[in-house]
């Protein structure tokens, strides 16, 4: 999450659900839910407090499975077809050879 704040008469600082105030104004890593966000003006002292949602992407469907039947395809081949998540989705069958 990045907050946008501007104004104030001193460097700004932020901080997310009352944890200590940071220069960066970038959150990273954060799971879903709503966050209460403090911006606070390091000169005056005054606090604006909002609040962000972050949504989580629809779960990962595997949608079908299709052997590749196909003259010139290695045999036991296979196609997946999958939706959901956040684009671009990867596949793997051994967690080490990925593809998209």
């Amino acid at each position: 999450m990045k907050v946008f704040a501007k104004g104030g008469t001193g460097m700004l600082y932020f901080s997310l659900d009352a944890m200590p105030y940071q220069q960066d104004s970038t959150f990273n890593n954060l799971m879903a839910g709503t966050y209460a966000v403090h911006v606070k003006d390091t000169l005056t002292k005054c606090v604006v407090n909002g609040t962000s949602t972050i949504t989580a992407p629809a779960a990962i469907i595997i949608d079908s499975i299709v052997p590749t039947n196909v003259k010139g395809v290695t045999p036991g081949s296979f196609i997946v077809y999958a939706k959901g998540g956040a684009a671009p989705l990867t596949y793997s069958m051994d967690d080490i050879n990925i593809s998209k």
